[in-house]
């Protein structure tokens, strides 16, 4: 008796930030579908090492945001010290997450810029603080978009693209390498990025989540894939074929030789000089 009795005085145990969000969510009405709150979820979770280049990120974006539910999580978590959603309409169910996640943690509301993308990206990156931009499941065109205007800011980016319509080039390679269009789109989309100075990194998330998967993040280098310096991998080339084939490499110039013979004798040269000169005041005494 007296077991049961302390069982049920037992407190319970704490829950971490993710369970009081979803349990939030669940308990509030007006919310999105709960697939919009798995892949929101899903999609934070894979960004993580992009989250942590910043500690906070001054500014995330959250780009097509509709319900806004990545740049909530990002105030949530500690990730941002400001957020952004950017949408054409801002839907009720945003407000309606506001107040259930600002309930369950005391988290901030984001600043909801109801604009067209193209209007309202750049306007927001004019502000020049360190910025990460997420969207997930944008259409293709508007990734497109994205990713442009992030460019032309130099700022970082994390995105899902969906609905991806390949032109008869793209349609062409997919059919002959056996790929579904969507991930032959998304290659280009790694190769487009790389051309405009990204360093690239392609990431999955649980396809049971949902089948438009692949995540895009962009880190800015301003390195071109297109500028790229062949010459390291010609002098190997070169150097690998002279082993081949027998050949010996150009001797340097004589100049060059005599100048590389000379050095050591006058690092002893200027070596000696303090034991010459005392060599010098002792027979002067």
């Amino acid at each position: 008796m007296a077991t049961s009795v302390a069982a049920a005085a037992a407190p319970a145990p704490a829950m971490n930030l993710e369970a009081r969000l979803r349990r939030a969510f669940h308990r509030a009405s007006g919310m999105p579908p709960d697939k919009e709150l798995n892949e929101s979820f899903a999609f934070f979770k894979k960004i993580d090492r992009d989250l942590k280049r910043q500690r906070p990120w001054p500014l995330i974006v959250d780009c097509c945001g509709g319900h806004g539910m990545l740049a909530c999580l990002a105030l949530a978590y500690g990730k941002a010290l400001d957020a952004v959603v950017i949408d054409s309409h801002r839907p009720n169910s945003h407000d309606a997450l506001v107040r259930a996640w600002s309930t369950a943690d005391d988290a901030r509301a984001p600043r909801y810029v109801e604009q067209p993308l193209q209007t309202a990206l750049p306007e927001v990156l004019a502000e020049g603080r360190p910025t990460l931009v997420l969207a997930c499941h944008a259409c293709a065109h508007l990734t497109e978009q994205i990713v442009a205007i992030c460019a032309a800011a130099k700022a970082d980016f994390c995105v899902m693209p969906c609905c991806q319509r390949p032109p008869t080039s793209v349609k062409t390679a997919m059919h002959e390498l056996k790929i579904p269009s969507t991930v032959a789109m998304d290659l280009v989309m790694v190769g487009r990025c790389q051309q405009l100075g990204y360093e690239v990194h392609l990431k999955l998330v649980d396809e049971k989540i949902t089948p438009q998967n692949r995540l895009i993040c962009g880190r800015w280098t301003g390195e071109s894939g297109g500028g790229t310096s062949f010459l390291p991998h010609e002098a190997r080339l070169q150097k690998t074929y002279d082993r081949v084939h027998g050949r010996k490499r150009a001797a340097p110039p004589p100049l060059a030789k005599a100048r590389r013979r000379r050095l050591p004798w006058a690092v002893l040269a200027l070596a000696a000089l303090p034991v010459l000169w005392r060599v010098r005041l002792r027979l002067s005494r």
